[in-house]
Formats: structure tokens, C-alpha cells, sequence
């Protein structure tokens, strides 16, 4: 049971109170996957080598950021790709983090479920587009990163407001 492994007394309502199970009926129709037709799919390769390059250039133009990990810098390169396609705008990029390792204490590693926490940061398209967006982007997602890692009050700190209670 989640309540015996995560300590978090409200996240551990969620599951006793809240949880719903949904069954599947014989009328049962998937969503059509089809997605608005003004939207524009792609697909991004990153090598290692170009990882690599990447990582080095930041490291160059911000020596002091704490955080470049290869996920760091695919994030912020696709960030100011994209950027570069929208109006000067405020843009938000998130993404989910696994947490089993970061709570205190540990989760066990043949924990089964969840354990999720959200991290992302924003910026003006003007900031992400301009000749160093790229490095500006990665600077904005490593201090994310380093941010929501090193939280001394916990990876789950402001887990309660993610939900609704009532």
C-alpha cells in the first residue's frame, strides 16, 4: 500500500478515499487519436557526438550552472526549436521526474507504482529565440533541475496544492 512506503498524510488519502476503478463495458470506444490538424508532429535525433557538443558549449557559456545532464540539453535544444515557431509569448515547458530515490527515506527499488513530481520553468519566445536561447534555455531547465533535486523540504514539498482534496 502507497500509505506504508510514501509518508505524505495528504497524498495518502488520494488513495484510500478518493481511488476509483473504472471497468470496461462491452460499448466501450477508444478517443480517436487523431489530434487537431493544424498542429506539427516531429521527431528530433540527437547522436551522442551532437549530445556531446551540446553539453560542452553550455559548459562553456555558463560555467557555473550546476545541472547538464544530456537530458538537459535535448530539452533545451528542442525548447528553442519550438520557441522559434511561436509569437513572443510566455512559454512553459515541463516534464515529469521519477522521485524514488529522492524521498527520504528511499522508496525500495521493487516499489510498483508511481512516483511522480513535476519540475518545468518558463520564458519569454523573445529570451528562447535570440542567439543564445539555446544556452539560455538550459541554463532556465539546470536550475530547474538543480532546484527541485536539492529541495532541502522534500521533492514533495508542495505536493498537497497538485490536488484537490474536497
Amino acid at each position: 500500500m502507497i500509505g506504508r512506503v510514501i509518508k505524505h498524510p495528504k497524498l495518502y488519502g488520494i488513495y484510500l478515499n478518493k481511488a476509483k476503478l473504472e471497468t470496461l463495458s462491452q460499448e466501450y470506444k477508444p478517443k480517436l487519436l487523431s489530434g487537431p490538424s493544424d498542429k506539427v508532429r516531429a521527431t528530433f535525433v540527437l547522436t551522442r557526438t551532437t549530445i556531446n557538443f551540446l553539453k560542452k558549449h553550455v559548459s562553456a557559456q555558463i560555467p557555473t550552472l550546476q545541472y547538464i545532464s544530456s537530458f538537459t540539453v535535448a530539452c533545451a535544444y528542442i525548447w528553442s526549436c519550438i520557441a522559434k515557431s511561436r509569437n513572443n509569448e510566455l512559454q512553459v515547458f515541463g516534464f515529469i521526474i521519477d522521485c524514488r530515490t529522492r524521498l527520504v527515506p528511499t522508496v525500495p527499488s521493487n516499489y510498483f507504482g508511481n512516483c511522480l513530481a513535476t519540475c518545468g520553468t518558463m520564458a519569454k519566445t523573445s529570451a528562447l529565440i535570440e542567439k543564445d536561447g539555446f544556452v539560455t534555455a538550459a541554463k532556465l531547465l539546470g536550475d530547474c533541475f538543480h532546484k527541485k533535486l536539492n529541495d532541502k523540504d522534500g521533492i514533495l514539498k508542495d505536493a498537497a496544492t497538485w490536488y484537490d482534496f474536497s
